[in-house]
């Protein structure tokens, strides 16, 4: 979660004003909507965005350039999920099996070179918010490590075991896209010495070591996490 009052204080140079937190409290007290306070989330997070892209002004000119150097470095890594994000709006569907194979396979067909050289160009505004909202992540990230180390505390993060939609999207060919759990394929089909990953909801990662070999006809054991 980034913390959005932080934008409106000395660390950001004050990218927003303080008054446009206000319209980011929920005046009822027993009952949140959420999608409501995400849309108003992300509204104020835009104005931060225009106010330190306005080439007109100054006054962000280094929050500016350090945002440029953050691009420049981990595009290859954080564009194809901006535009992930974007194409999941474009097809309201969250659900990236369900686009049309020009969206579906973006990134893994020549043929749709074009296609991808477009939406890159006609959104690049959009992309570039959702880069800003990444950079503004890693900044507070990178700030709260270095203050812990000053401090001596020491932070044990937990590690996702499951993919995004996005890295699925992105890496099919490490994925077995349309198998579940209880329709598992079957054990003879399955390559031994390799890593399966297959869908239950969320991607499940199942290490599975020499099964069934076709020399022995011996199955090793197989580790789900």
């Amino acid at each position: 979660m980034i913390p959005i009052e932080k934008l409106a204080s000395e660390d950001y140079n004050f990218l927003i004003d303080s008054k446009v937190l206000k319209f980011l409290q929920t005046k009822n007290e027993e009952k949140v909507n959420y999608k409501q306070v995400h849309k108003n989330y992300n509204k104020a997070l835009y104005i931060a965005y225009q106010n330190l892209c306005d080439l007109n002004s100054t006054k962000h000119k280094e929050l500016f350039q350090e945002f440029k150097g953050f691009k420049a470095i981990h595009w290859d890594e954080i564009a194809p999920n901006a535009v992930y994000e974007l194409l999941v709006q474009i097809n309201n569907e969250e659900d990236w099996t369900k686009w049309p194979d020009e969206h579906k396979y973006l990134y893994d067909k020549s043929e749709y070179k074009n296609v991808k050289e477009e939406l890159l160009k006609k959104y690049a505004v959009d992309i570039d918010f959702h880069i800003f909202k990444q950079w503004l992540i890693e900044r507070e990230i990178i700030k709260t490590n270095n203050e812990n180390n000053r401090e001596g505390i020491k932070i044990i993060a937990d590690t996702p075991i499951a993919f995004t939609p996005a890295e699925v999207w992105m890496n099919k060919d490490l994925f077995l896209i349309y198998v579940s759990v209880s329709s598992f394929p079957s054990i003879e089909t399955i390559p031994f010495s390799s890593i399966l990953i297959v869908s239950f909801g969320k991607p499940i990662t199942l290490f599975i070591t020499n099964v069934v070999s076709p020399a022995n006809d011996t199955m090793s054991p197989l580790f789900i996490c």
